[in-house]
């Protein structure tokens, strides 16, 4: 075979398919390497160069029936081929509905994905924000809302600006301040203001001068010339009372009357319980207002009266005396009836020393009044106190000894 022929026959087999049908790999290219050709063996493939790869495959003619994989044609076009009416007939369509028009399709929500979350996740169109004056711009939400409030004027209510000032009702008026007064913001200030002494003579003043010449100087209490302060017991003092011989003329007056002695050293005195006093128990008690205030060293007689009544038939009253401390001597009796015409033996009581005294057994009439008498020398030594009457109940029941009671003393030495 001459060369001529042998070079024609390679450029031949790059243009046009072999006439061959089994693949052969005795064929080389024109650089020596050898390469071989695919058997296209269905019936719609039919074999295809590549020149931008050189290489051989089998493509299946789309000329005709449907198939798969790569074409080298379509609807017996080749090129950039667009699908147009009539390339296919109504039996090459795949999965077409079995009517046309098709059936009614629909799912459920459930059947699309997070659709019944999502929904979820939404507010209701036919929700509303709603509002009311000065705030508006309230609405379905069906479209984006914007709020506003309105300004405040005459009859209107809404925000206030920084001049809107003049709009407050009922507002105080502004303090003015004359000169030497003056404000800054809120602070008042008096830079030239003084303060004078100020003051009056005492005759200046009604009455002043008249009320206080009959007012007695606190420098005169127990002064000479001056006048006596009062005890605990809101009475002149038995040491204030002065010594010698008393008279109408000089002898003093406490809480109760003295007595103007015709004659001797001695003065009266009488003290007297102004409401009932009580004692449930068989412990002596003070008779309130029974009482006097004892000079140390001084010596006293006395001599008392005294109201009572028990509220149990059998329950009697025993009377008693106390003072201050290291008496030189007190001796006491008493006699205290249990009827109105009768005094038992032991009603008949003497006593020789403080707190003691023997009570009587009855009485003839609960809550009755009878009279017990009280008499008795008291001399007191060192130790100045009060000198008190005192009663208790004979067992269990209570005693009382009545307002209007009487102790009547005085001083002997």
């Amino acid at each position: 075979m001459q060369l001529k022929n042998i070079i024609l026959l390679f450029l031949i087999s790059f243009i046009t398919p072999p006439l061959w049908a089994d693949g052969q790999t005795d064929v080389s290219k024109t650089d020596g390497t050898a390469f071989s050709i695919p058997d296209c063996t269905e019936a719609t493939e039919k074999l295809h160069y590549t020149i931008a790869t050189k290489s051989w495959d089998c493509k299946i003619d789309q000329t005709g029936g449907g198939g798969g994989g790569a074409v080298f044609s379509v609807f017996g076009r080749t090129g950039d081929v667009v699908a147009v009416a009539n390339d296919y007939s109504w039996t090459q369509i795949a999965s077409k509905p079995s009517t046309f028009p098709p059936d009614a399709h629909g799912h459920t929500e459930a059947e699309v994905t997070n659709l019944v979350t999502d929904l979820a996740a939404k507010v209701p169109t036919s929700r509303r924000l709603d509002t009311t004056t000065p705030l508006q711009g309230g609405d379905n939400l069906t479209a984006d809302r914007t709020f506003s409030i309105l300004q405040a004027g005459s009859g209107q209510s809404g925000y206030l600006s920084a001049t809107d000032w003049s709009l407050f009702n009922g507002k105080e008026s502004g303090l003015t301040f004359s000169s030497p007064l003056s404000r800054s913001v809120n602070t008042i200030t008096c830079p030239t203001c003084s303060v004078s002494g100020h003051g009056h003579a005492e005759t200046d003043i009604t009455n002043l001068v008249t009320d206080l010449a009959a007012k007695e100087a606190t420098a005169n209490k127990n002064a000479a010339s001056g006048y006596a302060g009062l005890d605990v017991n809101v009475r002149v003092p038995t040491a204030r009372l002065g010594s010698g011989t008393p008279n109408s003329s000089t002898f003093l007056r406490g809480d109760q009357a003295w007595a103007v002695p015709g004659s001797g050293s001695e003065s009266e005195n009488i003290a007297r319980t102004t409401s009932d006093v009580s004692n449930s128990t068989t412990t002596f008690a003070d008779v309130t207002g029974l009482s006097f205030s004892a000079a140390a060293n001084a010596d006293y007689i006395f001599e008392a009266w005294l109201i009572f009544q028990s509220n149990t038939a059998t329950t009697g009253i025993k009377f008693a005396v106390n003072g201050p401390a290291s008496p030189v001597a007190v001796v006491m009796n008493a006699h205290i009836p249990i009827a109105l015409t009768l005094y038992a033996s032991d009603s008949m009581m003497a006593s020789r020393a403080y707190n003691t005294g023997t009570a009587s057994a009855s009485v003839d009439t609960i809550n009755a009044n009878l009279l017990a008498h009280v008499v008795g020398i008291f001399r007191n030594g060192s130790t100045t106190g009060d000198f008190t009457i005192r009663f208790a109940a004979e067992t269990t029941g209570t005693v009382k000894v009545l307002a209007g009671s009487v102790l009547r003393y005085r001083q002997v030495n």
